[in-house]
């Protein structure tokens, strides 16, 4: 998806760091989503 997110680099510390940059991904999408749905009620 993203170049910046590393596929290339799987090793111990790589796939910590990838796994960090999915929650965050996931994070962000929750919060635009209860934001959107806030939007949309208020």
């Amino acid at each position: 998806m993203l170049p910046m997110m590393g596929m290339g680099n799987l090793g111990p510390d790589g796939r910590r760091r990838q796994r960090v940059v999915a929650g965050v991904i996931v994070a962000a999408m929750l919060l635009a989503a209860g934001a959107v749905l806030l939007g949309s009620v208020l």
